[in-house]
């Protein structure tokens, strides 16, 4: 059972065990969970919230992005025995 008593469904798609396609995500009920083959990073989905009356109230929400950023230097379906980690400087 997910968060608030949802079952949570996984799906994986592969080519292979660990194939170039190998694409997974979970529905779960703040939203679809993914993990990018390219650079292995998580995305889900954002909410900013404020508390109010006992509940929460959404201000705004972010659908999942992908790691554009890192996926600019990573690559891990091209290269798969990369073991570099590479921090990308925010601050420019």
């Amino acid at each position: 059972m997910g968060l608030g008593g949802e079952e949570s469904q996984q799906h994986r798609s592969d080519e292979g065990d660990r194939g170039a396609g190998a694409q997974s995500h979970v529905q779960r009920p703040a939203g679809i969970t993914a993990i990018d083959p390219k650079t292995h990073h998580c995305s889900l989905d954002v909410y900013i919230a404020e508390a109010q009356n006992r509940a929460f109230k959404v201000l705004e929400s972010v659908s999942a992005a992908a790691a554009g950023d890192t996926a600019a230097v990573c690559d891990l379906k091209k290269n798969p025995n990369e073991n570099q980690q590479y921090v990308i400087d925010v601050k420019t």
